[in-house]
């Protein structure tokens, strides 16, 4: 088509001539339109917006060229005159076309080239020649004012004829043809350009005056005469292209003021072939979302079900039905599928018409369309034609305008064009007509109540905005390509290819290549010989129950491997026990399975779409009966012949790949099989299988795991290879054409081991193997097939629902099998020692096998064992009818050896050292003898075997959509991210799309693939920061943000001002996170791997608790990179907190730390911190007791200048820790900064600074010398025996002879340290004290068992928000609200805590009884009252746990504080009255904390009490209570030798509500810290002396231990006289609110402990300098103590 559009305002948003001419090019069909005159200067407008990007229509493939003057730059507006265009669309758009435009830049022709074909080569070429226009801007001017410039004597007409001939003579002399569309302003038949082109040079003539030669056509503009200049718009066409027809169209006053032209002609003679029109499916009538229709649709079904009786038939068939079914019952399950499928398909032809969607439906568009119908069938019936008078009345009736039926022809015809022109405005605002319209149906709908209706017209309007903004996306993001198969390419033997483009050729090719594939399992060993004889095609003979019972007998001939399968199939269905598979469907089965359906998924070749089977779920009497006739069909296995059609739509996988072996082919199979496939092994045999846990961990594809799990979980694996050191190999052999190359008798087998019922599993595979496989290609539906009764076929096909669960299960079978046969890897815990048996990475056909990871695994082992696990599976997989491609497999190896300088490399890419003479020494990489020696294979088909490649560790195949290497970078990754980032830019820009869609399409599309996998990214954050580059920048202006912002304000939130862009580090910190809080702590194989991980962290920086609680910046260095240190990372440099449950060691003797605790406390960092930690590694050392002495004193000399293998104790065993360590080799200087730092924690004779003291949790070491102290006798351990040394009678002391060996140790021993004075005597050198086992438990309670232990379970009723899994009995309750039902909670630490945690505590939690009104406390059973109120203490257990409270507050050696402090004397104080007051208090309490009481065992200073009157005046409002007795004697000591008096007192502590007269009770806290382990007591009555000790002061004089009498408050000291509060050592103006750990000083407020002030500290505490670990609230008030 040629037009003349007199301009298009393409910056104009309300442009009805785009949208008029959007409507002609879809409702013509134009392949190529040219257009004259834009008007437009392309060059205001951003690149991507063309006007193929206005022209576009929903998802057409549409192109264009524009040309215009772009010499006149200056002050040019969007408005040019002149100026033309070419457009191609649809199958013209997907060529390879070149573009082109005038050489001088004028805008006066562009032009579009066909590719050359068979010799072929057509030139589209659309000009304007100027007219003799007036005005300095006219498009005659600028041509003029070119001429005048470049000094040319000539007139802008000649020039423009002159140089569009130039062109087209060159193209000519070329033999390329030409399609010129013009507006030549002169007449196209006799004009002197016409007379030009008929000339013999280039032969070319104006298509419509050739087509009908009658003269001069009609004038093409609306003021042209017939007479004048006539037609001046044509186009001219080359004599060789054949045309079919031209024509002039009518005026269209949208388009503009000239006559579009529209020529046919052999597309053959254009492009030397013909273009393939798709051929589509038909359109759907049901639409079950549409209630009118699915109604109508309903009624019609239950009308031809109620006709055809079809009830009465399925249970007459239902009485008889048996497996295997009679004759009679199969040909009535055929029959009534037939009546079914008939009764659907009409049901579906009367339930709606559809009409042609060239406009958004509107009623008020629908009403003047149909009035422009009915006046064209009154014109006709005015013309004479034949018209159906009857349906012409009812008609006009209908629409109200019966009065035209009488009306004259003129007022007729009057009222069409009016009409007509009235339609064609309405249809160009059609989409806002169509908006008006939904929402007034909406506005009605809730008006009236209609709520369902509502929610549905809610549903549309959402639905089709989204798809209009999605369509737009991906029309920029997403071009569409050919996909449909329109010609294929078949390779030959000789290396040739053939290519086919015609429908027949095509068929053939591809029928052939799909016969070849599905038939290629039929080569499995269970299909041939003697085995097939014995279990048929389906496995339903005797010798298949053989099979799964374990009695079978294999033939001879049989392959070892299908044996292996077969014994395997066996010990499944042994394990699988006397449970089935259900094969009944209910009517809620079949509604519930067909309701969660998408209904526009394509299948069924019959036309029993998705859409049947979705509406009739919403009847239940259909769906009842439907769901009869599958029970029926799934007992008697007799499946309808409808099941065994299918259609195989060929599409190609890679656009433009047309090779037959490269295509994909989808098997449509009719829906009602697929879901009851999917029902019945997707949903209940995988139910019962992973009921009895026959659902392999490595299986991904599994439900709950997805292929971003299975890449964390080979991440971790090379992560815990790299960190050990350890070997690994990865082998990617991925099985080929999985689903397509099963044996059928394999399936079945499989399946009826997993209890599915011999029936359904006939029903499903039946229809397979007896396929008629159809085709659809570009070209449409095949009329013939292949397969079919008569040439059975093997294999699941792709499009199968039973495909996915029994390759699954087939797998299933396989890796069961290579457990058996001992593949894999064992992942063991280094702490936990938790061990876990791994073959690889299973998903669907996507397989990675490992090996190696042993302790003792080299190079070569490793490699053997892969090459072992290959065999193994291929095997396998050739038993079951599938195969490996070599040239698709590969395989890793992870093996790294030290470089000489502590350092690791791998060794494909090992360092060494090249040293000639007169040359300086220089490292080059160089690969081993040995890997050049690796070479690994696949089994073949034929017997043989075929080499794969071997990756080095610095590249990976694609696996699962991400590239895994090695070596853990994630270089490659990162290029394939930017590459991404990069296209998905270009293509925004060429697109024409709101910012608002560029916002939309960035979240959704771009940065949803983007982060797919980023949960497994263990690059550091200095590589993520750069890993997409620039492409950020690039897409800014995109995204309507300008360029020049700050690189910090694109990536904070809109809330904070900034533009919200994805930030690659944040986003892969908050996918990491949520892996591991996922995975972490869970049964599975990855949970395993990641608590390996962990652990083998955690060994490896050498911390007793969980490596994120550390700081990175100091103990990163010393982690290897990995997964976990990664994250470890992110969350340090973020200041994220993961609250987790991280089972720490705890340390095993009483003082000690670990090593590198030690030496980061001492201040080694960077190098030095490493240089220990390699040596420390190698000694096999966690602890400081695992190179300290038995008796904790002094370091072990031979573990200061050797590794512990060149000792004595080398000799005993392999190990000498508990822990599993990674390989290091130190080096010199290692060596001498680990001796420097053992020697600044110790004197010149390695005597500790600080000794360590008893045992109190299991050593990490493994002590090989115990000693029995009653017996004399010495154990020596080694890995294999215990020796045995006794003394004798001529030994001397500590000196031991050998005596015997033994199996079993004995109780009670000691750990010592001996020395060797030959090799069957000792000596014994220290003694150690004995060793502790086992650590103390605690029992764990939930919350809610917490609440229920204190009895009443009546109040706990109506509780909310109890969770159990999270407070896990760690708090206490303060508070209640009865009337909601809500527990009012607070952590223990609430409750008065010491500041200084490196002292004991002495103070409890109580445990006593539970406390109500209706249980009152009783007087204690050790009571007399007739002894009066102060008794003398004698019994000898309540004294020692009064003296141990006493003395073990006091921070003396324990011979001093017997002769400092002696007890004279103690008594207990039973006063009835004031313990009464006590219980009354204690009682409230219990009361408002609803049962839940603390106690803390205090003291109190006291005066000489000697009467119960003192007793009874007793208040201990304002009371202050110390944990320190000392601290009291500096209250009431004011000398030496003085006898005091103390008090023991119980105090209640908790909250309870305050007496003050409110209407909102207020919650106090009935004690204050108000000091250094001082506590006050805001209530009344709250505590309860229990014993009165007497003691004497006999401290030296001026002796002061723990706090001065100065700086300590006196218990009557009144508040306001209390010390100052103290402040913050960082900022010094807020209270102290938190405590460092481990040491203790109340240093930070709340603001300075925020995480981003902490690092500013860099983990050193600001009173002391020392390191800390963490920071911990305290609550009351800090003093200043000083």
């Amino acid at each position: 088509m040629s037009l003349n559009i007199n301009g298009i305002k393409l910056w104009s948003h309300n442009n009805h001539k785009r949208d008029r001419l959007k409507f002609v090019l879809k409702n013509y069909g134009v392949d190529v339109l040219g257009i004259q005159e834009t008007n437009c200067n392309f060059r205001a407008l951003k690149a991507s917006h063309t006007l193929a990007s206005e022209l576009r229509h929903a998802d057409d493939r549409i192109r264009s060229v524009e040309a215009h003057n772009t010499i006149e730059i200056k002050n040019i507006t969007p408005y040019q005159p002149g100026g033309v265009a070419v457009v191609v669309r649809d199958e013209m758009a997907g060529l390879q076309l070149e573009s082109g435009k005038d050489p001088k830049r004028l805008g006066m022709f562009a032009w579009y080239s066909t590719p050359d074909v068979n010799g072929v080569k057509t030139i589209f070429v659309s000009a304007y020649a100027p007219c003799s226009a007036k005005g300095e801007s006219t498009y005659h001017q600028h041509i003029e004012r070119y001429l005048q410039k470049h000094h040319l004597d000539t007139n802008p007409k000649d020039f423009f004829r002159d140089s569009l001939i130039e062109a087209i003579v060159a193209w000519r002399r070329s033999r390329y043809r030409v399609v010129l569309m013009i507006d030549a302003n002169e007449n196209v038949l006799d004009g002197s350009l016409s007379k030009r082109l008929a000339e013999d040079d280039i032969k070319m003539r104006e298509a419509v005056h050739r087509a009908m030669p009658r003269g001069r056509g009609p004038p093409t503009h609306f003021r042209g005469t017939r007479q004048g200049n006539g037609a001046i718009d044509g186009i001219f066409i080359s004599d060789d292209i054949e045309l079919i027809s031209a024509s002039y169209l009518p005026f269209d006053e949208t388009l503009g003021d000239h006559r579009p032209v529209l020529i046919d002609i052999q597309m053959r003679s254009v492009l030397g072939k013909e273009l393939v029109k798709i051929v589509h499916p038909k359109a759907r009538r049901l639409n079950s979302r549409i209630p009118r229709h699915r109604d109508k649709y309903l009624q019609k079904v239950k009308e031809g079900f109620k006709r055809n009786k079809i009830e009465k038939r399925l249970r007459a068939v239902e009485t008889v039905a048996t497996f295997p079914p009679t004759s009679e019952v199969v040909d009535s399950l055929e029959m009534i599928d037939r009546l079914i499928e008939s009764i659907l398909l009409k049901a579906e032809k009367e339930c709606r018409i559809i009409y042609p969607a060239h406009y958004e439906f509107s009623p008020e568009i629908k009403s003047w369309l149909d009035l422009c119908h009915l006046l064209r069938w009154i014109l006709r019936r005015h013309q004479g034609k034949r018209v159906n008078q009857g349906n012409l009345r009812r008609f006009a009736k209908r629409l109200g305008h019966s009065h035209l039926l009488f009306a004259p022809v003129e007022e007729v015809v009057h009222e069409y064009k009016s009409a007509r022109e009235q339609a064609k405005k309405l249809m160009q605002d059609s989409p806002y007509l169509r908006k008006t319209f939904l929402h007034e149906k909406l506005n009605d709908a809730i008006d009236a109540g209609r709520d369902k209706e509502a929610a549905r017209v809610r549903a549309e309007l959402k639905s089709e905005a989204a798809r209009k903004t999605w369509r737009g996306i991906k029309q920029a993001t997403k071009p569409r390509g050919n996909t449909s198969v329109t010609r294929i390419e078949v390779p030959q033997s000789d290396g040739q290819v053939i290519e086919h483009t015609t429908k027949e050729s095509i068929e053939a090719a591809v029928m052939q290549e799909l016969s070849t594939r599905f038939g290629m399992a039929s080569g499995a060993p269970i299909c041939q010989g003697a085995l097939f004889d014995l279990l048929g095609v389906y496995a339903d003979t005797d010798a298949a129950m053989e099979i799964l019972e374990g009695t079978f007998i294999p033939p001879i001939d049989t392959p070892p491997w299908t044996i292996v399968l077969l014994e395997e199939i066996a010990r499944i269905w042994q394990k699988m026990g006397e449970g089935e598979v259900s094969i009944a469907v209910s009517q809620e089965d079949y509604q519930y399975c067909w309701r969660k359906v998408k209904e526009r998924t394509s299948s069924s070749l019959s036309g029993l779409h998705f859409g049947h089977y979705k509406s009739i779920a919403h009847d239940d009497y259909l769906s009842g009966l439907m769901a009869k006739k599958l029970t029926l069909i799934s007992t008697t296995g007799s499946a309808p012949d409808r099941w065994a059609r299918g259609l195989s739509v060929m599409l190609e996988k890679i656009a433009g790949v047309a090779l037959v072996t490269k295509l994909r082919g989808i098997l449509l199979l009719e829906a009602d099989y697929n879901q009851h496939s999917k029902l019945i092994f997707g949903k209940r045999m995988l139910d019962l299988a992973r009921k009895n846990g026959l659902v392999p961990e490595e299986i991904y594809s599994e439900k709950g795991r997805t292929a971003e799990d299975a890449i964390l979980q080979q991440v971790l694996m090379y992560d815990i290879a790299r960190m050990s050191r350890r070997p690994l190999l990865v082998a990617q052999v991925d099985a080929a054409q999985c689903y397509d190359r099963v044996a059928t008798a394999v399936s079945s087998l499989t399946l009826q081991a997993f209890k599915t019922p011999k029936s359904s599993v006939l029903t499903m595979l039946r229809p397979l193997h007896n396929m008629e496989f159809f085709l659809r290609t570009g070209f449409g539906q095949s009329s013939t097939f292949f397969g079919g009764k008569h040439d059975g076929k093997h294999g699941l096909a792709q499009g199968n629902g039973a495909a996915p669960p029994t390759w699954q299960q087939v797998s299933t079978v396989m890796l069961r099998a290579m457990h058996r046969k001992g593949h894999g890897v064992d992942v063991v815990c280094p702490i936990s020692k938790t061990s876990s048996r791994q073959i690889g990475i299973f998903y669907v056909d996507d397989v990675n096998a490992w090996a190696g990871l042993g302790e003792h695994d080299d190079l070569m082992t490793t490699s053997g064992k892969g090459q072992e696990s290959i065999n193994c599976w291929g095997g396998m997989l050739q038993a079951t009818g599938g195969a490996l491609k070599g040239q698709k497999c590969s395989v890793m190896i992870h093996d790294m050896v030290t470089d000489g300088k502590g350092n690791w490399v791998y060794t494909d890419k090992q360092q060494k050292k090249k040293q000639s003479f007169g040359e300086d020494e220089e490292d080059e990489l160089e690969d081993l003898d040995e890997w050049k020696e690796l070479k690994f294979t696949v089994p073949t088909e034929d017997g043989d075997t075929e080499a794969i490649k071997i990756l080095s560790t610095d590249e990976a195949d694609q696996n699962l959509g991400f590239k895994t290497r090695p070596d853990g970078k994630w270089n490659q990754q990162f290029k394939q991210m930017q590459e991404r980032a990069t296209t998905w830019t270009a293509q925004i820009k060429s697109g024409h799309i709101p910012t608002r869609s560029v916002w939309m399409s960035y979240t959704h599309q771009l940065w949803s693939g983007l982060r797919y996998g980023l949960g497994a990214c263990s690059a550091p954050l200095g590589e993520l920061a750069s890993a997409l580059g620039s492409a950020d920048f690039y897409l800014l202006s995109n995204l309507g943000v300008v360029r020049t912002i700050k690189k910090e304000w694109r990536y904070l939130p809109p809330s904070l001002g900034g533009m919200g862009l994805f930030d690659l580090p944040i986003e892969t910190a908050a996918a990491t996170i949520s892996s591991f809080l996922q995975h972490y702590e869970t049964n599975s194989a990855l949970g395993h791997n990641l608590k390996a991980a962990m652990e083998h962290l955690q060994v490896e920086i050498g911390v007793s608790d969980c490596p994120f609680n550390y700081d990175y910046s100091v103990w990163g260095i010393l982690a290897t990179e990995s997964w976990p240190k990664a994250l470890w990372e992110k969350l340090d440099n973020m200041g994220i907190i993961i609250d987790i449950k991280y089972h720490s060691i705890p340390a095993p003797r009483r003082k000690d730390k670990t090593i590198m605790q030690c030496a980061v406390d001492a201040g080694k960092r960077d190098r030095d911190l490493r240089s220990i930690n390699r040596v420390r590694i190698v000694q096999e050392a966690f602890f400081l007791s695992d190179i300290t002495s038995a008796n904790g004193k002094f370091i072990e000399k031979h573990l200061f200048d050797d590794t512990w293998c060149s000792s004595e104790e080398g000799l005993l065993g392999k190990h000498r820790s508990t822990l599993d360590f990674g390989r290091e080799v130190p080096t010199k200087q290692d060596w001498k900064v680990w001796q420097s730092f053992l020697r600044s924690i110790s004197s010149s004779n390695l005597l500790l600074e600080i000794p360590l003291e008893q045992w109190v949790n299991p050593s990490t070491r493994i002590w090989r010398y115990m000693y029995h102290e009653e017996d004399c006798l010495l154990e020596v351990h080694t890995d294999d025996q215990i020796n045995i040394f006794e003394q004798t009678s001529t030994d001397r002391t500590n000196v031991l002879t050998w005596t015997h060996s033994s199996d079993t140790a004995l109780t009670g021993t000691i750990p010592v340290d001996i020395q060797w004075l030959s090799d069957e005597k000792v000596k014994l050198i220290r003694r150690g004290q004995p060793l502790q086992m086992n650590n103390e438990e605690t029992e764990q309670i939930t919350f809610r068992g917490r609440l229920l232990k204190k009895g009443g379970e009546w109040m706990w009723k109506n509780l909310r928000g109890c969770a159990d899994d999270k407070l896990n009995g760690k708090c206490e309750i303060v508070g209640v609200d009865k009337s909601l039902g809500v527990v009012m909670v607070a952590p223990l630490e609430m409750f008065p805590l010491k500041s200084s945690l490196s002292k004991p505590k002495i103070w409890q939690i109580g445990q006593s009884s539970f406390v109500s009104p209706r249980q009152p406390l009783s007087h204690p059973s050790s009571w007399n009252l007739s002894l009066g109120s102060f008794t003398h203490l004698l019994e000898q257990e309540e004294m020692e746990k009064v003296m141990s409270l006493f003395f073990g507050t006091m921070d003396l050696p324990d011979h001093l504080r017997k002769v400092y402090f002696p007890v004279e004397k103690v008594e207990r104080v039973q006063d009835e009255w004031l313990f009464e007051s006590y219980a009354r208090r204690k009682e409230k309490v219990a009361l408002e904390n609803w049962g839940l009481e603390n106690e803390l065992d205090a003291f109190m200073a006291c005066t000489e009490w000697q009467n119960k009157s003192d007793l009874q005046n007793f208040q201990s409002s304002g009371q202050e209570f110390s944990t320190k007795a000392l601290r009291i004697l500096g209250r009431t000591a004011s000398r030496s030798s003085s006898t005091n008096q103390i008090l023991l007192c119980r105090v209640v502590t908790g909250r309870i509500a305050s007496a003050a007269a409110s209407s909102s009770k207020k919650l106090i806290c009935h004690t204050e810290c108000i000091g250094d382990d001082v506590y006050r007591c805001r209530g009344t009555c709250l505590a309860y002396p229990q014993y009165i000790i007497t003691y004497t002061n006999k401290a030296p004089s001026g002796f002061n231990y723990g706090v001065s009498a100065d700086a300590t408050n006196d218990a009557t000291q009144s508040t306001s006289e209390r010390s100052p509060t103290k402040e913050c050592v960082v900022c010094m103006e807020n209270p102290v609110k938190y405590v460092m750990v481990p040491c203790g000083h109340a240093a930070l407020c709340e603001r300075c402990n925020k995480p981003r002030q902490l690092r500013k500290l860099k983990g050193k505490c600001p009173e002391c300098r020392q390191a800390f670990q963490r920071t911990m609230m305290l609550y009351g008030r800090v003093v200043n103590d000083e």
